[in-house]
């Protein structure tokens, strides 16, 4: 009996979800669930794991996000910009996605410099790799934790030396395939699901396995009740600022980590949603050169020159354009919005130093300065709008809270 033959078989509808009969295309895709380890949603069994985990964006923001203030002014004539503060947490419905962004970044950088510090060739191949426990395996948050170490093994059994892990619990249901092939939206399936009213946990069933984005110059998954897949590898690194490679990366990680699923927490914090091992861990690799001195073991790959760093640094953040600012197509701040300025626009933290710049304040219109000095106390926290605007959410209301300090 096929693959296909025996899912279909064994396959019975998941939580009464839908009573449709199955399409050739359904088969299939349970079919190659199957062989990709992917767990039964008949399964008729609930899980701790499963109702105490979450994605990204489906929790409360972070203190004072969304509220408005001084953000930026322009270095050249003194203007200064509100805008709204940012919590950047993964839990945020605002802001989750550029954590993943962030996140996103700091992997495509350490990747990077992990693949630099390597003779150009096989040896600078990645991978993102999938690694998938035997069914009804994962029930608990402590096996989430536990299964995690055993996917690492599985990995670097594969010639997965080292990289990094992001776990996920959960699967899209047949039902929710059927409806988003029916659809047929332009945005990915976890962007269609997110633009849905409905809790997405309606849209998922508990089926975990874990991802690996990792160095590999071949993978031959080990014979085990584990069902480890190489799902693709990742544009090979040729040239230090060529992005082809960088944007392949980061791709992929900001698609994991998308839908990475990690513990509920009061505090927003939780568990961390990633995990580095063998050779780009922490203890292994450090991809800046400025902290090689200070490590206390001896590293299994060498750091990057200072300028290949600075190089990584930069193009890794413009691929995932992690600090949410468009840049000009020369690089460097975004312009001043005002037409006739050719200034670039600045945190607004950075304004103490010019306003105490002379020259700088005999350039500025009197107002423009007493405006920008205002704005700047603002914003570190030496004056406070009076009640009623302390905490404005919208740039009428921060407008106006700037003129009553005013």
């Amino acid at each position: 009996m096929s693959s296909a033959e025996t899912v279909m078989e064994d396959w019975r509808p998941a939580r009464s979800r839908s009573s449709s009969s199955s399409s050739p295309s359904q088969v299939a895709n349970r079919a190659e669930r199957s062989q990709m380890g992917g767990w039964s949603e008949s399964l008729d069994v609930n899980f701790y794991a499963d109702t105490s985990m979450t994605i990204p964006g489906y929790g409360d923001p972070g203190a004072g996000c969304g509220e408005w203030a001084p953000r930026e002014f322009c270095d050249h004539c003194g203007e200064v910009h509100l805008g709204p503060h940012r919590c950047h947490q993964r839990d945020c419905p605002d802001c989750w996605s550029s954590w993943s962004a962030r996140r996103a970044e700091g992997i495509t950088r350490r990747l990077q410099s992990a693949r630099w510090s390597l003779e150009d060739g096989i040896e600078r191949r990645a991978v993102h790799v999938m690694a998938s426990p035997p069914e009804g395996s994962v029930q608990s948050l402590a096996d989430v934790k536990r299964y995690r170490k055993r996917a690492i093994e599985k990995a670097k059994e594969s010639g997965v030396r080292g990289g990094v892990t992001v776990f996920h619990g959960f699967r899209t249901t047949e039902e929710t395939d059927r409806r988003y092939d029916a659809e047929d939206p332009e945005c990915g399936k976890w962007e269609w699901i997110r633009e849905h009213q409905e809790d997405w946990r309606t849209f998922v069933y508990w089926s975990p396995h874990y991802h690996i984005i990792g160095l590999a110059t071949e993978v031959e998954p080990p014979s085990s009740e584990w069902v480890v897949s190489r799902l693709s590898t990742l544009d090979p690194m040729r040239n230090l600022s060529r992005k082809d490679s960088y944007e392949s990366v980061a791709k992929t990680a900001q698609y994991l980590l998308s839908h990475a699923t990690y513990e509920s927490s009061d505090d927003g914090k939780g568990v961390k949603s990633v995990t580095w091992y063998g050779d780009l861990h922490p203890s292994n690799f450090t991809p800046d050169p400025t902290d090689v001195d200070s490590r206390k073991t001896e590293p299994k790959l060498d750091a990057p020159s200072h300028g290949a760093y600075k190089v990584i640094q930069r193009v890794s953040a413009e691929v995932t354009r992690s600090d949410g600012k468009e840049k000009r197509d020369g690089g460097g701040r975004p312009d001043c919005e005002n037409e006739d300025c050719n200034g670039d626009l600045q945190e607004i933290w950075d304004a103490g130093r010019l306003l105490a710049d002379v020259k700088f304040c005999d350039r500025l219109d009197k107002d423009v300065e007493r405006r920008l000095r205002t704005a700047f106390e603002w914003a570190v926290g030496d004056r406070r709008p009076p009640p009623g605007l302390k905490r404005p959410r919208s740039r009428e209301d921060a407008t106006e809270a700037l003129e009553a300090l005013l």
